[in-house]
């Protein structure tokens, strides 16, 4: 089983929808046997400081900022485009994650 693999999902200043989002991420990963923790945020929080020890944002809007992890455009959340294919690309991505050199 892999480890924990903790998420940072954003957007602007819909705190509900971010926290359905991280909630529904947490559930399709682990019908997976992927385990994952997700915390919601703002967007205008993340910063590379902060996003260290995360394996991937999924954010519904632009980041200003380079966070130095992989990020997913979580606008299928939202219109529902490709939203099936989304726990693909995020189950792909955790899978190859390599925490080794996270704080």
């Amino acid at each position: 089983m892999l480890p924990v693999m903790k998420i940072l999902v954003t957007g602007s200043t819909a705190l509900a929808t971010l926290s359905l989002i991280a909630k529904s991420t947490e559930a399709a990963m682990a019908a997976r046997n992927i385990p994952v923790n997700a915390r919601y945020c703002k967007s205008s929080e993340i910063t590379p400081f902060n996003s260290g020890g995360y394996a991937l944002i999924i954010s519904t809007t632009a980041l200003k900022v380079d966070a130095g992890i992989p990020m997913i455009n979580g606008a299928a959340f939202l219109n529902g485009i490709h939203y099936e294919q989304i726990w693909d690309t995020i189950a792909d991505i955790l899978v190859k994650a390599d925490l080794s050199s996270a704080p």
